[in-house]
């Protein structure tokens, strides 16, 4: 070990004061709300739309499971309030485990993934994060006839554990509801419209299963609903009808998937006169501008 041969003073009381310096927070909500773009990428709109991200992409991956019944995700944002509601037909959230799901990070059932099972979630964080940086964060659980609703405010859930959703308002349904309002004292001033969610929306649906929808409903600054529907026809095929108008050749396909990796690829040549290079990459359902992928 080296040797220091002379320490002034003001060192001796920095080595001596050194761990009053040395903090654990409590939980992990605080962790997130003291360094929050360190979980969503950035505070603002770019925080903003990866918590956003972060909930569409759960209704998607139920979208996207051979064991769910999903085929549709509706989506609903009202860019005067921020509040943004995500429904799916999928398979619910387990009750008597929702709470934990939505609180406790590194809970996901996406860890242990049969061979060919692929989702955007991989460690069981994201949800709760976007829970974390909310004012509220309400879950609706609808799983065969039951239903259960949880609430939680900045962070934390609600002392009533999950209560039991009345009869008359489970008729039909089954799946899950997301509604949540992100907490702007810690996010900061948003500015992000329905149309700018709605183009996220629209980026990320040809990822998903062929035929599979979803239902965006946008409410703008005046209160006005803008209502679109998203059916899924062509996969990511539908990147090169929007971006070509003359295609050279038929559109070139790569494809493999060993079970634990998966990889698709398309791309043509475009002679129009005002054609130009267009790449639109995702890893991980999540869009990217550089990687080994590219």
């Amino acid at each position: 070990m080296a040797k220091v041969t002379k320490l002034s003073s003001e060192m001796v009381d920095n080595i001596k004061n050194y761990g009053d310096e040395i903090k654990t927070l409590k939980d992990f909500v605080t962790s997130v709300r003291k360094r929050p773009g360190m979980y969503i990428g950035g505070i603002g709109d770019l925080g903003f739309k990866n918590m956003f991200r972060e909930i569409i992409q759960n209704g998607f991956d139920e979208l996207n499971k051979e064991k769910s019944p999903c085929d549709t995700v509706w989506i609903t944002f009202d860019e005067r309030t921020f509040i943004t509601v995500v429904e799916d037909n999928g398979r619910g959230i387990p009750f008597g485990r929702i709470i934990k799901i939505f609180e406790n990070e590194h809970t996901s059932s996406n860890f242990d993934k049969s061979k060919g099972e692929y989702s955007s979630g991989l460690h069981g964080v994201g949800a709760k994060v976007t829970n974390a940086l909310s004012k509220f964060f309400m879950v609706d659980s609808y799983i065969l006839g039951e239903g259960k609703h949880v609430e939680f405010n900045d962070g934390y859930p609600w002392k009533k554990g999950e209560q039991n959703i009345p009869k008359k308002d489970t008729v039909g349904k089954q799946g899950t509801r997301i509604t949540f309002q992100p907490q702007l004292s810690v996010l900061g001033d948003l500015s992000v419209t329905w149309e700018d969610m709605f183009e996220l929306v629209k980026l990320i649906a040809p990822l998903n299963k062929i035929g599979s929808t979803i239902h965006y409903i946008g409410i703008d600054s005046k209160g006005k609903s803008h209502k679109y529907d998203i059916v899924n026809n062509d996969g990511i095929l539908e990147y090169l009808i929007n971006d070509t108008t003359k295609p050279l050749i038929k559109p070139i396909h790569l494809f493999k998937d060993t079970g634990e990796m998966k990889v698709e690829i398309l791309f043509t040549y475009d002679v129009s006169e005002e054609a130009k290079s267009s790449i639109h990459a995702f890893s991980n359902f999540c869009p990217t501008l550089s990687g080994t992928h590219i």
